[in-house]
């Protein structure tokens, strides 16, 4: 059984942004800074039946399984795991399908740590997240998102 939740941010970026250490020579517009998510839904690298001869590959349970991958190998997120490890899942394993696409992350079992993405914005840009999350209701772990 699991209950599920969706997490909202909404961000008003207002202040002007401050940039350290741009050479004087160097023209620097904020059109530059402007990126898009890499990845939103988890979608690379796609699971197949020879993910465990890739590069960047680490373990897993099995074609159809949990995966980990090495952070390098997952475009556009980077985590503070130690062993620098992403875990991903195919929409309806475990009876959880993905909440977009059909692969979804999931949070370092094995040691607390981040999993995030890093991006910028122009100011007065309005932001909203939402990231679906789901707790396993049978966990006796203490779970803080």
């Amino acid at each position: 059984m699991v209950a599920t939740c969706t997490q909202t941010f909404t961000v008003n970026d207002t202040e002007p942004p401050v940039l350290h250490d741009i050479p004087d020579d160097v023209e620097f517009e904020c059109s530059d800074c402007v990126q898009s998510f890499l990845n939103s839904s988890f979608e690379n690298p796609v699971q197949t039946t020879t993910s465990n001869t890739q590069a960047n590959f680490i373990a897993w349970g099995g074609y159809g399984s949990w995966i980990y991958w090495h952070e390098n190998g997952v475009e556009g997120w980077d985590t503070e795991a130690s062993d620098n490890r992403i875990e991903l899942h195919p929409s309806g394993f475990n009876n959880i399908n993905s909440a977009d696409g059909n692969q979804h992350a999931e949070l370092n079992a094995h040691q607390n740590s981040d999993l995030f993405q890093t991006f910028c914005t122009v100011p007065t840009t309005y932001l909203q997240l939402v990231l679906p999350t789901l707790k396993e209701v049978n966990q006796t772990i203490h779970q803080t998102i």
